[in-house]
């Protein structure tokens, strides 16, 4: 799954610009979070470290033929999973985006997706708020057990930001979505979105009545915290 590059789990970011328009809003979401992205250099290694920290072993996912890239799953809850991400020496690839895994020295938040509940809703929400968004892209990969996976993801068109979610709408029955299909045990505690610049990204993750604020910091990073087994983990 590409980083543009959790059923309702409730994301807390603490925002701390003192904007009051950050507030989260009582009306529906119109979406919910769907997986966050880990990268580590190694998978076998991020599979093994994630397994020390929380007690719960990740299961391969499978490749992204063309990408280079390849993946192991942890479930966060329904709905919501984790998504470890890496290289694939079975296809070289040469991109700023395997450049940039092969360089990790550590397993690394790199982004997060959004399920919306309605496409043209979600679109409409944000056009609203001045946002445009791009067309939908298809993926796919097949599971090891040959399974084959598909689905739509789309984008901001007009506003580039690499802690800004991107949106994802699987393509097969929600018994196949990975969450329900991955090793289970740990759940979603909160995201922190970090950056000097925050007013914009709130603002999007505002207009879709997401129950998330932004903090601002003097460095852009992103930290997720999970509850597991073997306590609370940090990963930032």
């Amino acid at each position: 799954m590409r980083w543009p590059l959790l059923c309702s789990i409730a994301v807390l970011v603490t925002f701390s610009a003192c904007d009051p328009r950050t507030s989260p809003t009582d009306e529906a979401k119109l979406a919910d979070v769907d997986h966050v992205i880990v990268g580590v250099s190694d998978l076998e290694w991020g599979m093994a470290t994630l397994e020390r920290l929380t007690g719960v072993r990740p299961i391969v996912g499978g490749a992204h033929p063309g990408q280079g890239t390849r993946n192991a799953l942890l479930s966060l809850g329904d709905g919501t999973y984790l998504e470890l991400y890496a290289s694939n020496p079975a296809e070289p690839v040469e991109s700023p985006e395997v450049r940039e895994l092969r360089d990790l020295t550590g397993l690394k938040p790199l982004g997060w997706a959004i399920r919306p509940d309605d496409a043209e809703a979600v679109r409409s929400a944000l056009a609203a708020q001045g946002f445009t968004l791009s067309a939908p892209d298809a993926g796919s990969r097949a599971r090891p057990d040959g399974v084959m996976l598909n689905w739509e993801t789309f984008g901001f068109g007009n506003f580039e930001d690499p802690l800004a979610p991107f949106f994802i709408s699987w393509k097969q029955p929600a018994d196949l979505h990975p969450s329900r299909t991955s090793p289970s045990g740990c759940r979603l505690v909160a995201i922190h979105l970090l950056e000097p610049k925050p007013l914009r990204l709130a603002a999007a993750i505002r207009a879709l009545r997401l129950t998330v604020t932004v903090a601002k910091a003097s460095a852009q990073r992103m930290e997720v915290e999970i509850a597991c087994p073997k306590g609370r983990v940090s990963l930032h």
